[in-house]
């Protein structure tokens, strides 16, 4: 059997050897702004849970960091970051994607 890709699609071999089949967990493990004047209640979400929603204040000119981990079942992980940025001026929705 021939191992398939690291990109979590099917079964493998990961890079810490042993067999793997799929995604382990996924954990939201920070979210914090670039605010100085950061009210406790800017952020509400369940860090280190595997929420995959939560609420962030949308205060102009705002940008908060958001940080996922992905383990999968051959304890190979991955980190990713995404910024979120609310728009100073907030007359029109703006929605903005990265490739």
């Amino acid at each position: 059997m021939a191992a398939e890709s690291q990109n979590g699609s099917g079964a493998g071999f990961g890079k810490r050897g042993g067999y793997r089949s799929g995604i382990a967990s996924v954990l939201l493990t920070s979210i914090s702004s670039n605010a100085s004047d950061r009210d406790p209640n800017d952020i509400e979400a369940e860090i280190g849970s595997a929420a995959a929603s939560f609420r962030l204040r949308a205060k102009k000119s705002r940008v908060y960091t958001i940080t996922y981990i992905a383990t999968d079942k051959a304890v190979n992980q991955t980190v990713r970051t995404i910024a979120v940025t609310v728009p100073h001026d907030q007359s029109e929705p703006q929605f903005h994607t990265e490739e």
